[in-house]
C-alpha cells in the first residue's frame, strides 16, 4: 500500500466513524418536519445544486457537515468525489432542484427526495428524483452522507 492509499483509507475510516456517531445520535428522535424546516431545506437544496451546476465546488464543500470538513481537506473531498479530474461539460443542466418529499426527519437529520428538472443541450426537459440525507448542525442544514438505512419507501 502506498502512503496515499494509507492516508485515503485513514480518512475514509474517520469519516465512517463520524457518520456512525451521527446516525446513533439521531436514530430514536423522528419528528415531522416543520414548515420552517422545509423552507430552509428547500433553500439549501437549491443552493447546493446551483453550486454543482456551475462547478462551484468550494461552495459544495462548505455545505458538507463541519465534522467531515475537520478530517477531510477540500482537496481530499474533491478527490473522493472525483472532482479533482478535468470536468467535461455536463450533457444536462440543472434548471431547478426542489424538495419533493421528506421521508423521515428528526431534529438533526432528514432523509428526503429531491426533484431535479434537467435540460439537455437541445432544450429537452426531463425530471429526475434523487434520495438524499441532510444533517442539521448548529442551526444550519448540511448535505450529508446517507447510511444503509436512509431510503424512502
Amino acid at each position: 500500500m502506498t502512503l496515499v492509499e494509507i492516508r485515503r483509507h485513514f480518512v475514509s475510516s474517520r469519516i465512517k466513524l463520524i457518520l456512525c456517531i451521527v446516525i446513533l445520535q439521531n436514530a430514536c428522535s423522528h419528528v415531522p418536519a416543520s414548515p420552517s424546516t422545509k423552507d430552509r431545506l428547500s433553500a439549501r437544496i437549491s443552493q447546493y445544486y446551483s453550486a454543482f451546476d456551475t462547478y462551484d465546488y468550494k461552495t459544495m464543500y462548505e455545505m458538507i457537515p463541519p465534522g467531515i470538513r475537520q478530517v477531510m481537506t477540500f482537496e481530499e473531498w474533491k478527490r473522493d468525489w472525483g472532482l479533482d479530474q478535468p470536468q467535461e461539460r455536463r450533457p444536462k443542466k440543472i434548471r431547478k432542484a426542489e424538495l419533493d418529499e421528506i421521508c423521515s426527519c428528526s431534529e438533526r437529520r432528514c432523509v428526503l427526495i429531491v426533484r431535479l428538472t434537467l435540460e439537455d443541450s437541445e432544450g429537452r426537459v426531463s425530471i429526475g428524483r434523487v434520495g438524499e440525507m441532510w444533517e442539521h448542525i448548529n442551526g444550519e442544514w448540511y448535505y450529508g452522507y446517507p447510511s444503509e438505512g436512509d431510503t424512502c419507501p
